[in-house]
């Protein structure tokens, strides 16, 4: 759901998503939100970290996105920063960017 939501929000404002975070704030007990969020941010990191690299690295720009438009909402960023990020997920590896493989290699260089 968040991934459609910011596909079609990618260059404007990502209202959707902080209203969906305001949602989870206000109706969920902490510690299912703090499960949820830890989830959530889990998910996106393996998608990230899992895709496969293409020229234009446009479904890894798409999860960063996607992570920026999370982390704009003050109390989530807050929490991640306390009790998600570091400690349970990896924030770094958000950082790493997988180098193209062969197949990509010889689209940029041909024989």
């Amino acid at each position: 759901m968040f991934l459609r939501i910011n596909h079609e929000t990618i260059h404007g404002e990502h209202v959707e998503i902080s209203t969906c975070l305001d949602y989870f704030w206000a109706f969920l007990q902490s510690s299912d939100l703090l499960t949820l969020l830890t989830q959530l941010l889990l998910s996106l990191n393996v998608l990230y970290f899992f895709e496969p690299v293409q020229l234009t690295f446009e479904q890894q720009r798409q999860y960063l996105f996607l992570l920026y438009s999370i982390l704009q909402h003050e109390d989530t960023r807050k929490l991640s920063l306390e009790s998600i990020f570091f400690i349970k997920v990896k924030l770094p590896l958000f950082i790493d960017i997988k180098p193209p493989d062969s197949d990509i290699l010889k689209q940029i260089i041909p024989d």
